[in-house]
């Protein structure tokens, strides 16, 4: 098994937009890889605007 494919099976994020709400519906893993992005984008040296594309393909 290839290590992208081990790394899907891991952790699930989903996402929905309705009615004008964000639901991020995920499972611990998921929930543990978003928040380590989100750290990673709140460090000091990381330019304002600075921005990340989330979509099925992202490690």
């Amino acid at each position: 098994m290839k290590l992208e494919q081990l790394i899907r099976r891991l952790f699930e994020i989903e996402t929905k937009f309705d009615g004008g709400v964000i639901n991020i519906i995920a499972n611990r893993e998921g929930i543990i890889s978003l928040a380590n992005h989100l750290l990673n984008l709140a460090q000091a040296d990381v330019p304002s605007g600075y921005h990340l594309h989330f979509n099925e393909y992202i490690l």
